[in-house]
């Protein structure tokens, strides 16, 4: 069976990543059909221009925007650019549904653009669906930026709400490996690959799945009221009514060359901000849990937002 998937590949602000993943998509994809459209998130003018620079050196390629209606059917390459940063969900759900209006494509590819291709992953996808009935999102295998670590988030089952209360109990500090040890027990990868094919995962890695793109469209895309965190524990909630489950095939892979979660990364007001949005919108719409438990999470949001604001004003004093 012939398949056309539609590429997704979110841009903020990184001209660098996305334009080396649309090369590697290129370079190691042959066999299949395919289009690509570029989303930039807000990006600065310099960023915008260098993407179109790059786009509109192929033949079949189109810059687009907000204010254009929507085409029914779309070139080999397009860019997409909108007028703020609506965030990881939002953005995407932009791209999709120019994909959901072009009737030639019917499989959706979500990249994220600090991911490198080293073999042509969407044939062996497109035939993971096609094979595995109870397949909703179908994943490869994800190295870290040397092509030998295994990037452990593309496999994992969801947390617990007793891990979720736990990683706010912490405020996301690493005291005694305690918020390591709560993520490391949600991995379902060894260190090294175990001998079948494919693993059932909970929750992918958003930055590089595949699904079918009616079956995206009837789960209502991603939900547009996270801007950053549990877009993939929203997916699943989504997909398990179905009696759909989730795969990984470990015998195709990618580099991510991110491979670290933001939480880890960065504790700026505007992160925090959305960590906690995220996590309030999640625990209240997908999950039973009680009033005491949300309770309890609204005092670490609290003295989470607290022990950011300290950090920032002892920054600023040493600058």
């Amino acid at each position: 069976m012939s398949h056309v998937t539609g590429v997704v590949i979110l841009n903020y602000n990184n001209a660098a990543d996305t334009i080396a993943c649309i090369n590697s998509l290129y370079q190691n994809t042959t066999q299949s059909a395919y289009k690509i459209v570029v989303v930039d998130n807000g990006s600065t003018p310099h960023t915008t221009e260098s993407i179109d620079r790059f786009i509109a050196g192929f033949d079949d390629h189109a810059l687009l925007d907000e204010t254009m209606p929507l085409p029914n059917s779309l070139p080999f390459i397009s860019h997409l650019r909108l007028s703020k940063n609506l965030g990881y969900a939002c953005g995407n759900n932009r791209a999709i549904e120019l994909f959901y209006a072009d009737k030639d494509v019917d499989r959706l590819l979500i990249l994220n653009n600090d991911v490198l291709l080293t073999e042509d992953i969407i044939t062996p996808l497109n035939a993971d669906l096609d094979s595995l009935p109870d397949a909703a999102i179908v994943t490869p295998l994800l190295y870290k930026s040397d092509g030998r670590t295994i990037d452990h988030n593309c496999a994992r089952r969801a947390p617990r709400l007793s891990e979720i209360f736990g990683l706010w109990a912490m405020l996301y500090r690493t005291t005694f490996g305690i918020m390591n040890r709560i993520y490391q027990a949600q991995y379902l990868l060894p260190t090294s690959t175990a001998d079948e094919r494919f693993l059932r995962v909970e929750l992918p890695s958003g930055s590089c799945m595949m699904c079918d793109k009616e079956l995206f469209r009837k789960i209502g895309s991603f939900d547009p009221n996270t801007f950053l965190y549990y877009e993939e524990n929203i997916l699943w909630e989504k997909i398990r009514p179905l009696g759909l489950h989730n795969y990984l095939d470990k015998r195709i892979s990618c580099i991510h060359l991110g491979a670290a979660t933001t939480k880890t990364k960065s504790t700026s007001a505007f992160i925090a901000h959305c960590l906690i949005d995220s996590t309030r919108y999640f625990i209240r719409r997908y999950t039973d849990a009680g009033v005491a438990y949300r309770a309890g999470l609204e005092l670490f949001f609290a003295l989470f937002r607290m022990k950011i604001g300290i950090k920032e004003r002892w920054s600023a004093k040493k600058q």
